[in-house]
């Protein structure tokens, strides 16, 4: 049987506005905001540098976790956020 993950993530832009969001594929949706693939704000605000992330087996809990990182999104509460080491970062500039 497949394991599913999900993955909430923080993505920022060069001026710092972030954008939190969730996904089954973190490469592709990395691909996606590079691209500005991902229409409104987080395209809007040129959010595709991957700053952050954790991932779920359940769906029920990332959707639990994005909404309480979104319901408490000012950046000084996201300090303490794991954030994702430089090799996984590869997309970064």
């Amino acid at each position: 049987m497949r394991e599913h993950r999900y993955y909430v993530y923080i993505v920022a832009s060069k001026t710092g506005t972030l954008y939190i969001g969730m996904t089954n594929s973190l490469d592709r949706r990395m691909l996606q905001h590079k691209a500005g693939e991902i229409e409104g704000f987080a395209s809007k605000y040129h959010c595709d540098r991957l700053v952050c992330c954790e991932s779920f087996d359940d769906l029920h809990k990332a959707i639990g976790r994005e909404k309480k990182l979104r319901a408490r999104a000012c950046p000084a509460d996201l300090l303490n956020y794991p954030v994702i080491s430089s090799r996984r970062n590869i997309l970064a500039d």
